[in-house]
């Protein structure tokens, strides 16, 4: 179109048109037909972000995520997995879980793969995702611990254990640390399963519930900058159930 590489708009733009050799192919006109649309200004040059006919005064990353996510509909657990004050890995364990997703040997015996179909847990039943998390007796001995600490009856079923976080009452705080507790729960069960999987490294109920502790005790610190208030309730009511 006869426009040199290091052309300025200013240096093709003379006494209102565009100085451009004729249009010789289909993508020639769909830029001539462009051009033609604009007209240039004395104004300065300014940046600015314009997304759906709103321009906005600075870039936004979460916004334009959000413009260009596929918005589907939200599910009814979704503030429980992805509660304030979880801990990202934890939240995104809880998540593959809930949707199943979590490479379980019952699903790898789905895939094809040759696989021995024992929970490395007890190694007397098959291994699913339910039985994992929920109903090994190793599973089970650690929900025990922790449900009568935080005084709840924590079901040995999927479903029920969702409905049960959905409709847990009292403080936000309580709240938050409830599922602070479910997902590291579930976090901690799929390291260790995996732990003795690859490493032969085994621990028991008592070590895991131990790191498990720590874990919450660091967690509820470190949110202390932000809601120091409730954050030190938090606290307190998790070293009063310890005893």
């Amino acid at each position: 179109m006869g426009i040199p590489q290091a052309a300025s708009l200013q240096d093709i733009y003379q006494n209102g048109t565009w100085r451009v050799r004729p249009a010789r192919s289909d993508k020639q006109v769909t830029v001539q037909a462009l051009l033609s649309s604009l007209t240039l200004t004395t104004e300065p040059d300014s940046i600015f972000w314009s997304v759906d006919n709103t321009v906005w005064e600075k870039y936004s990353t979460g916004g334009i995520y959000r413009l260009l996510k596929n918005h589907g509909n939200k599910v009814p657990w979704n503030h429980i997995i992805w509660s304030k004050g979880g801990i990202p890995k934890h939240n995104f364990m809880a998540w593959l879980a809930t949707l199943n997703r979590l490479p379980t040997k019952d699903r790898l015996l789905q895939w094809g793969l040759n696989v021995d179909p024992n929970c490395l847990l007890c190694s007397t039943t098959a291994e699913s995702r339910d039985h994992l998390i929920l109903e090994c007796s190793y599973s089970a001995s650690l929900w025990r611990r922790f449900s009568m600490r935080l005084g709840l009856t924590m079901p040995l079923s999927w479903g029920l254990m969702i409905s049960a976080l959905l409709s847990l009452t009292g403080p936000v705080w309580y709240k938050r640390l409830c599922c602070l507790v479910w997902k590291l729960a579930i976090y901690s069960l799929w390291v260790e399963r995996n732990s003795r999987l690859h490493r032969q490294n085994y621990r028991s109920v008592d070590s895991l519930a131990a790191t498990m502790d720590r874990t919450i005790r660091n967690r509820i610190n470190s949110l202390r900058d932000a809601n120091p208030v409730a954050a030190s309730t938090m606290y307190q009511f998790w070293i009063q159930s310890s005893t």
